[in-house]
């Protein structure tokens, strides 16, 4: 009987004397236990009648007077109690039959009253209300797969535009540093979304290298020279007043199909100087490169960051602003397997990765020497190399 009843209970509700075929099937189980429940108890039943009967026969007194009290008034001595008692099983028979009959097509255990239409079904979750699961019986060729919550999250992470963290623990005052710059850059970003360019995240597997400080004798042909060897490009944002000292090198640079920018004229860092100070350092540097090329207005200042009224006004004279989102940290490390690993765990689609072509105590050797290991790396993980102006034209 309890198995019964679960049967009954999983199979489909159908409101009050509505059974329906699609109700019928899916009770296919509970139509049989049905049967067998009301073929046990008209068993039960008239195995208990010899019981009765026997104990008529070990009580005849007491079934004398129940004949005198009960069968006589109804129709004297020829109403044998045999027919009393078969009647009276009968009728429990009828009464199962009639108590499975409304459990199985009547009953609905959403309700509490027989002529109360079905419950509303429970109101669904906010994932369930976006990505309903399909029907058991759909059509696979139909059924649309929908990309989980969780992995909603990881694409909308990689779709972020920031500074990502150094993956190397460093000094307190340089990480208190690099926190507040990636502050900075951020805001700066979030106002002057098409001038201030961190990444381009839509871009997918593309990144693009870029190097600061150059030109100069020792170490920016060095680059060239890994670059063209893996037949990749590279964004080189060169100084100023170093271009007219070594002109041979940047037209080894521009002649390999490299980009160029703009790094000022001396170096001075923009947020030491007045509007008017910076805007004329930029157009200084700008002026040169511009009678050497035909590249477009790309700026990096140097320590990667402008106030918000001089980024108004770079905006305003048709710069566009470029800092990074991956930071080798070349600057910082002079083992090269800390350089690379910079760079390797912190890459992401459409990174601008920051590395540096002079300067520095040993002309930049530790970055020479990881930027194989880089390339080799991003190539194995499937990404490509490009300009930051083939990055920042992509998907617009």
């Amino acid at each position: 009987m309890l198995l019964y009843v679960k049967l009954l209970t999983d199979a489909p509700q159908v409101t009050p004397f509505q059974p329906t075929m699609e109700a019928l099937a899916f009770s296919f189980p509970a139509i049989i236990s049905y049967f067998s429940v009301t073929l046990t108890a008209s068993a039960q039943a008239y195995v208990y009648l010899p019981i009765f009967w026997l104990y008529y026969l070990n009580n005849r007194n007491c079934i004398s007077q129940m004949r005198e009290n009960l069968i006589k008034p109804h129709g004297g001595d020829y109403v044998s109690l045999r027919k009393i008692l078969i009647l009276i099983m009968t009728g429990c028979i009828c009464i199962v039959i009639c108590i499975n009959t409304y459990l199985l097509f009547i009953y609905n255990p959403g309700s509490s009253n027989i002529g109360r239409s079905p419950q509303r079904p429970a109101p669904q979750t906010a994932e369930e209300r976006v990505y309903p699961s399909p029907a058991a019986d759909s059509d696979p060729a139909e059924i649309i797969e929908h990309p989980s919550i969780e992995s909603m999250e990881q694409q909308a992470e990689s779709l972020r535009i920031e500074v990502k963290e150094v993956p190397i623990p460093l000094e307190a005052d340089i990480d208190m540093h690099l926190r507040d710059f990636r502050r900075q850059a951020k805001t700066l970003q979030s106002e002057f979304p098409d001038s201030f360019i961190i990444s381009n995240p839509t871009a997918g597997k593309l990144a693009a290298l870029t190097f600061d400080d150059g030109p100069d004798r020792e170490t920016t042909g060095k680059i060239v020279e890994v670059l063209d060897g893996y037949g990749i490009p590279g964004t080189f944002f060169f100084i100023g007043r170093q271009i007219s000292k070594f002109e041979q090198v940047f037209e080894a640079v521009h002649s390999s199909g490299h980009g160029t920018g703009n790094h000022s004229w001396s170096h001075l860092r923009p947020t030491d100087l007045t509007i008017h100070s910076l805007l004329d350092e930029v157009e200084t540097a700008q002026a040169v490169l511009d009678d050497k090329t035909d590249m477009i207005k790309l700026y990096r200042p140097p320590y990667g960051l402008v106030t918000r009224e001089q980024m108004a006004l770079l905006a305003e004279s048709g710069y566009t602003v470029v800092a990074w989102s991956v930071d080798s940290m070349d600057w910082y490390f002079d083992n090269p397997d800390d350089i690379a690993k910079c760079v390797i765990e912190a890459i992401h689609p459409g990174a601008i990765i920051l590395m540096h072509s002079a300067g520095g105590k040993d002309n930049r050797n530790a970055t020479v020497m990881a930027l194989p290991k880089i390339i080799e790396n991003l190539k194995a993980q499937g990404y490509k190399f490009v300009t930051v102006n083939e990055l920042m034209n992509k998907n617009r």
